[in-house]
C-alpha cells in the first residue's frame, strides 16, 4: 500500500528511443488493508480446547504486514446444564404447608441450588364442630355451633347462632277456691 510518482522519459540512443523511469515522489500509507478476520479449528478431536484466531493487518512503512492473536479459547468439554427450576411442597405442619421454588445458578462451571418461599397454603383436616348450649338465662337458652375454617393456612374457630328455646319452670298462678256452701241457723226472733 505505498504510493509512488514516477517520470517516464525517452532518451535517444543511436537510432532508438530508450525509456527511464525514475522515481519522482514517494508517498507511504495509502490505501486501506485487508479487514480483520477470526480463524480456528472446528473439530474438538483429542483437544481440550479449540483456538480461535484473530487475523489482523498493521501497516508498517507503507506496507500491511499480517499478524495473527489467540482471540478466544472455546472447551471442548460439554457444556453443564443446570436442572430446569421446579417447585417444591413442604411438609404439613400445625394445618400449614409452605411452598417453595427452587432454582439452580450456574458458577464456575456449577449448578448451585437455592430455594425461595412462594405462598403458604391451608394443609389437613381441622377439629371437628361441636354445639355448645348456653345457661338458662330469662327463660332462653341458646344453641351455638362452633366450627373450624380455614384461613391463611391457619385454622379460625368461627360461631354462628343455630336455635333458642325455652328453659327453666313456670310457676302457675295461685287457684282460689270458693268455701264450700254449708247450712247456717239464726237466732230465734219474735
Amino acid at each position: 500500500d505505498v504510493r509512488r510518482y514516477l517520470r517516464y522519459s525517452y532518451h535517444k540512443k543511436g537510432k532508438k528511443c530508450v525509456l527511464k523511469v525514475k522515481t519522482v515522489k514517494k508517498l507511504v500509507g495509502c490505501g486501506k488493508c485487508h479487514k480483520s478476520y477470526t480463524v480456528g479449528s472446528k473439530s474438538c478431536k483429542g483437544k481440550k480446547f479449540r483456538v480461535i484466531y484473530l487475523i489482523y493487518y498493521v501497516k508498517v512503512k507503507g506496507h500491511c504486514v499480517k499478524k495473527r492473536k489467540v482471540h478466544r479459547k472455546i472447551s471442548c468439554a460439554k457444556p453443564v446444564k443446570c436442572p430446569k427450576p421446579r417447585i417444591r411442597m413442604g411438609k404439613c405442619i400445625k394445618f400449614r404447608r409452605v411452598y417453595y421454588k427452587v432454582y439452580y445458578v450456574k458458577k464456575a462451571k456449577r449448578c448451585y441450588r437455592k430455594e425461595k418461599k412462594i405462598r403458604v397454603h391451608a394443609c389437613g383436616h381441622c377439629k371437628k364442630c361441636y354445639i355448645k348450649v348456653s345457661k338458662c338465662v330469662k327463660r332462653r337458652r341458646t344453641y351455638i355451633k362452633y366450627c373450624y375454617v380455614k384461613k391463611g393456612g391457619k385454622c379460625v374457630l368461627v360461631h354462628h347462632r343455630l336455635r333458642t328455646k325455652i328453659c327453666g319452670h313456670v310457676v302457675p298462678p295461685p287457684v282460689f277456691h270458693c268455701p264450700k256452701s254449708h247450712l247456717k241457723v239464726t237466732k230465734c226472733i219474735k
